[in-house]
């Protein structure tokens, strides 16, 4: 069975602010900030199906492929599934594009849609009356879901039979029973990078040191319990031996340099990172590598040790500088906490990108100056300023009306949602404020021109200084 996987057309003009997202001869394809990485969850469902009964795969990115080219390169495979990632960001292109490929495609083609927006919705939104090109939604990961689909597509499986799928059944929508998250990681194949040149992918600017660069992931879930953030609540490990041969084998077999490790907190089981730095050293394997990180979960030991595995950056989400608004968000620590962590790691050697969100439920226009006096008082490397988002799955979403309102794109570095404890105006001030204070201190701007050891370097500072010297606040956010 043929079997394609995509990502709707999309570019960073459509997630940015103008000055921040525009393409041109110094940002090149990324935009000004942004990158683009290979889609994990995509790759490992096409590996897996690919292993466990032969299908024949294709990846079509809509990052890279555009319009007409887009729906050519899928329909000329002729598929007879197609699977479309989609976030709560990108839903709306989604749905146009199965609509269009529905339109253009055989009468047999099936459409499945999976990702993190459907996981958190509950497949209800193909519910939508603009969603009657998509026929299925998995609920969960998509492996064995996915391969299940082709087996009730060939007569060997009923579709009541397929756990985590939502389905329609006259003009009703079904949802079958959830299926249990895996447990066993190590019994999946590494992703399908074969599906697409690594060549074409970076990282978001301030990201990575070299390239060839990929996600990977450690670890399934996440242990915490934010109240801004959908993650699923359900840790799973990968076995040390299991994620050292996929070091090796992306090396060897692509080239593979620098790798973002993508768990959404990488620390958060301290054996467990001193353990993959272990190995790192005693296997001998050379790799520049990053990782995401809790202000509550490191410690200067951990710190000296990581960087001498080869780790050169961690990323906080410190979100606040005011413990009103960190409270809001549950997110468990406090201004000192965030201070302390960056200046150990600091210490210690790394570098240090922390998020921090404006427009929080119930956040004033003089605690979002406090957040971004915050950040300025912090030795970091780079930082940004994201428009709060009720997110899918969360409180703030069920009930997004008693918080604030929604307003434009939806995406984090626009302005997508206005608190009602602060006008619009206000916010756009504070999002074009942040990065622009942070940025153009003179202490900051020569400290980058003195830490500058490249010319990837050079090109990723002339990007950030472009991207805002331009900024304004009307301009980019009151669109």
């Amino acid at each position: 069975m043929k079997v394609a996987f995509a990502i709707a057309p999309w570019s960073h003009a459509e997630t940015y602010p103008p000055s921040q997202g525009k393409s041109n001869i110094i940002s090149g394809k990324f935009g000004m900030l942004g990158g683009a990485t290979p889609p994990m969850s995509l790759l490992y469902i096409s590996s897996y199906i690919k292993q466990q009964a032969d299908h024949e795969t294709k990846f079509v990115d809509g990052f890279f492929s555009k319009g007409e080219d887009w729906y050519r390169e899928l329909l000329d495979f002729r598929p007879d599934l197609i699977g479309l990632w989609s976030s709560q960001f990108s839903w709306e292109r989604t749905k146009a594009a199965a609509r269009e490929l529905k339109a253009r495609g055989p009468e047999n083609l099936k459409i499945v849609v999976g990702g993190t927006f459907t996981n958190a919705t509950g497949g209800d939104k193909l519910n939508d009356e603009d969603a009657w090109g998509i026929d299925y939604a998995v609920v969960g990961e998509g492996e064995d879901a996915v391969l299940e689909i082709c087996q009730h597509m060939a007569g060997d499986r009923d579709i009541e039979d397929i756990l985590g799928l939502v389905h329609r059944a006259d003009s009703e929508l079904v949802a079958n029973p959830k299926r249990p998250w895996r447990r066993d990681l190590d019994s999946l194949p590494f992703p399908d990078y074969d599906l697409l040149d690594l060549g074409d992918y970076a990282p978001a600017i301030g990201s990575y040191k070299c390239l060839p660069s990929v996600n990977m992931m450690t670890v399934r879930g996440c242990a915490g319990d934010c109240a801004f953030c959908h993650a699923a609540n359900s840790l799973r490990e990968r076995s040390m031996d299991n994620v050292m041969a996929e070091i090796k084998w992306l090396q060897s077999r692509y080239g593979v340099r620098h790798i973002l490790m993508f768990d959404e907190t990488f620390t958060f089981y301290r054996d467990r990172v001193l353990e993959f730095c272990q190995r790192l050293k005693e296997e001998k394997i050379n790799i520049r590598w990053t990782c995401n990180s809790r202000v509550d979960t490191i410690d200067p030991e951990m710190i000296e040790i990581m960087k001498n595995a080869g780790c050169w950056r961690l990323q906080f989400g410190c979100e606040s500088g005011v413990q009103k608004q960190l409270d809001t968000i549950e997110k468990g620590v406090t201004p000192e906490d965030n201070r302390r962590a960056v200046v150990m790691t600091k210490k210690g050697g790394l570098d240090v990108f922390a998020s921090f969100m404006l427009g929080i439920p119930g956040e004033t226009y003089e605690e979002g100056l406090e957040t971004i006096k915050f950040a300025k008082s912090l030795p970091l490397d780079y930082c940004n300023f994201l428009n709060f988002m009720p997110l899918a799955g969360t409180p703030f979403f069920d009930d997004v009306d008693k918080y604030g309102t929604l307003s434009g794109p939806t995406a984090f570095h626009l302005m997508s949602f206005v608190p009602h404890s602060m006008t619009k105006e206000q916010l756009a001030d504070l999002l074009a404020r942040g990065p622009k204070e942070y940025y153009f201190r003179p202490k900051y701007l020569v400290k980058r021109f003195l830490a500058q050891r490249s010319l990837e370097d050079v090109k990723r500072n002339m990007r950030g200084f472009f991207a805002f010297i331009g900024a304004d606040a009307k301009k980019d956010y009151l669109v």
